[in-house]
C-alpha cells in the first residue's frame, strides 16, 4: 500500500483521536522531524501538535482537501488547500515511514495553538 494510501486510510478516516495517534505513531519514524520555516518538531512534538489541531477549532485534518503530487519509494509530495490557500508539503520516506516532512511556514506549525 502506498504511503498516500496509509495517510488517507489512517489518519483522515480516523474518527477520535485515540485511533488517530495510533495512527501516527505507526507511520512516523522513530527519528522523524517536521522541518518549518524557522523551527522543528520531532516525533513526539508533532503528534502533541496534532492532538491539539484535533481538539480545537480548526478540527479534523480530513475536513481539509488533500492531494498527492507524486510519490515513490523515496518522497511523497502532498499539496493541502485550506480555504483559497495552496500549501506544498514535501515528505521524504524511510523504511515505509515518514522520516522527514517539510512544512510551509505560512502559519501551518500552529495551527493548533
Amino acid at each position: 500500500m502506498s504511503m498516500y494510501r496509509k495517510f488517507i486510510t489512517r489518519i483522515l478516516e480516523a474518527t477520535n483521536w485515540e485511533d488517530m495517534e495510533v495512527a501516527w505513531q505507526e507511520m512516523l519514524h522513530t527519528d522523524f522531524m517536521a522541518i518549518h520555516e524557522l523551527s522543528m518538531e520531532n516525533r513526539e512534538e508533532f503528534i502533541e501538535r496534532e492532538r491539539k489541531v484535533m481538539s480545537g477549532d480548526n478540527g479534523h485534518p480530513g475536513l481539509l482537501k488533500w492531494q498527492c503530487l507524486h510519490e515513490n519509494d523515496l518522497a511523497m509530495i502532498l499539496q493541502l488547500t485550506v480555504e483559497d490557500q495552496k500549501f506544498v508539503i514535501c515528505c521524504v520516506l524511510k523504511n515505509d515511514q515518514l522520516f522527514r516532512m517539510m512544512v510551509p511556514g505560512t502559519g501551518m506549525a500552529d495551527r493548533g495553538d
